[in-house]
């Protein structure tokens, strides 16, 4: 679904005024120790340049994808798991640790857990986390939807780890995500939604 040699070229599009929450790095290399192991994090720790602080919006999207890009092949390496399969795990790291801060509890507390609600509410947080892209929600049934991604730099595995855990926690509910029309170098695609 998404490589690293897709990744590396989005590395290229992203424009210096793209930006994502600080905290984005902290949670990676959380996760990979979570998932992966301390030792797997420390050598991440050690090939990236000092950590930002989490502050809102200081963090550079090309300097996130290159910390994924070091972190899945690290995953890969070490571990055997697959490049685009530790992208996506440590995207769901992520939205999970979120969910569980005040802020994320506060944020979701209001929100239906109607699928279709839940999605375009993921929708609406992530147009405020994420200064680039755009997207937009089609709901194709009671039990179906499809957001469509333009310019998505984060690519096809992160994006897909996001809302496979983010989704199915909020609504307690089993969820299938594909990835549709999937173009080069993973900025455009659409994710599919059945439940």
């Amino acid at each position: 679904m998404d490589t690293r040699d897709a990744l590396l070229h989005r590395v290229t599009r992203a424009t210096p005024d793209a930006f994502t929450h600080g905290q984005n790095q902290e949670d990676i290399l959380l996760g990979l120790s979570e998932l992966y192991g301390p030792a797997v994090a420390e050598e991440v720790r050690s090939l990236i340049p000092a950590l930002v602080g989490p502050g809102s919006f200081n963090y550079r999207v090309a300097d996130m994808l290159r910390l994924c890009d070091v972190a899945a092949l690290t995953a890969e390496t070490r571990t055997g798991c697959p490049y685009g399969e530790a992208l996506e795990q440590l995207a769901g790291f992520s939205i999970r640790r979120f969910l569980d801060s005040p802020l994320g509890k506060g944020m979701w507390m209001m929100v239906p857990r109607d699928m279709h609600e839940i999605l375009k509410w993921s929708l609406a947080s992530i147009r405020a986390a994420m200064t680039y892209g755009q997207r937009r929600y089609e709901q194709l049934g009671p039990g179906a939807a499809r957001i469509v991604f333009q310019g998505e730099l984060m690519g096809p595995a992160w994006t897909r780890g996001v809302f496979v855990s983010g989704a199915q926690r909020l609504s307690r509910q089993p969820l299938s995500v594909s990835v549709e029309n999937l173009a080069e170098p993973g900025m455009d695609f659409a994710l599919r939604f059945t439940w």
